[in-house]
């Protein structure tokens, strides 16, 4: 029993709004799907474009993130049917894992299956490879694997990735094994997408990686800006903000971390 729509509405619903009169079509069908199907299709379109919507939120809530973002779309060319792996390089605190979380949001619904892997070199320092490719696994097929051996890792990987198109971020790679054991190059079918976040550029070339955004420091407009949202600063303290923005060289961890002292310490 449906409490807020009768099924009649939830149709009229997606008639009414589904692009290119797609609910229209797809309702009057000799093979119209039962109820909770139906509904459920519904929804989930909704959500997609809610999903879309909100992207678009996050990504104005960053100082200097939208040309990046832009940059990014270029590079990932969603249009073409190859495999492409992209890399996002800059040094610490540049951000390169903010803008690849946005990319991330916003098109992973594009995507047969998606996952992102957070803190490489960290984790695989702490708990081994083999944790990071059960993530991979667990997001990829929905299922709990067990990883022993990093080799036997890579084989099952291979084998559920090969035909799927998949969206995957390997964010903070810092050895080529990171890289072998979690996005081998021909492991993946047409159109997936593979992020890359990095300090070292030559990590990018070794494997191969030639499209390359750059995470570059912000402009003298944008620290001020970022620096002042965590400060706040009062008139009198205005010279010194902008003496740190200075020193801070368009790093935006660095701007944030001055900006909240800098708060604290009015305070």
């Amino acid at each position: 029993m449906i409490d807020l729509f009768s099924y009649f509405d939830l149709v009229i619903l997606a008639i009414s709004f589904w692009p290119g009169n797609v609910g229209y079509k797809y309702f009057y069908t000799l093979n119209a799907p039962p109820e909770a199907e139906f509904i459920r299709t519904i929804v989930d379109w909704i959500f997609s474009e809610l999903k879309d919507k909100c992207s678009f939120v996050y990504e104005d809530g960053f100082v200097g993130l939208a040309s990046r973002v832009e940059e990014m779309n270029s590079c990932l060319d969603m249009n073409l049917n190859e495999v492409r792996f992209i890399g996002i390089c800059g040094k610490s605190g540049m951000g390169k894992t903010t803008l690849a979380r946005i990319v991330f949001d916003k098109i992973h619904n594009q995507f047969e299956a998606c996952s992102f892997l957070e803190n490489v070199r960290e984790v695989s320092k702490a708990h081994g490879l083999e944790r990071l490719q059960e993530q991979l696994l667990c997001d990829i097929s929905k299922e709990a694997l067990r990883v022993r051996d990093v080799n036997k890792g890579i084989q099952v990987i291979r084998n559920i990735l090969r035909d799927k198109r998949v969206l995957i971020v390997v964010d903070d790679a810092s050895e080529k094994r990171h890289l072998e054991a979690l996005a081998g190059k021909s492991w993946f079918g047409p159109r997936s997408r593979i992020i890359v976040t990095t300090e070292d550029e030559c990590l990018l070339k070794s494997n191969e990686i030639q499209i390359v955004c750059k995470a570059n420091g912000l402009n003298n407009d944008e620290a001020l800006q970022i620096f002042s949202q965590k400060a706040q600063c009062e008139n009198d303290l205005l010279d010194l903000g902008k003496d740190l923005v200075t020193y801070a060289q368009g790093i935006p961890l660095v701007l944030k971390v001055l900006g909240s002292h800098l708060c604290k310490g009015a305070k």
